[in-house]
């Protein structure tokens, strides 16, 4: 689990802060899904997550997950087919 720290009166507790980080591990994979899975599923997810890791600090992984999530959705077919049928419609509305 984590690291522990004794209260005075002989409880324990988590330190804040231990672990392993959780929201930068998942905004990681949820990129990576993105590149090779549905991206327009997997990639606004990872973004969001990313954005969690990023407020919890894990800010190594959350540029990671960026990079990961926006290079899936650049390069996913359904997703690119998707922003031109919204061009095409906001052309033709």
């Amino acid at each position: 689990m984590g690291r522990t720290e004794p209260l005075p009166d002989g409880r324990i507790v988590l330190a804040k802060g231990s672990g392993f980080p959780v929201m930068g591990a998942i905004a990681v994979l949820m990129g990576v899904l993105a590149i090779f899975s549905l991206a327009p599923l997997f990639g606004p997810l990872g973004l969001l997550f990313a954005v969690f890791a990023m407020f919890r600090g894990q800010v190594l992984l959350a540029i990671v997950a960026v990079l990961t999530a926006l290079f899936g959705m650049a390069t996913s077919p359904l997703f690119l087919a998707m922003l031109a049928a919204m061009g095409v419609a906001a052309f033709w509305l």
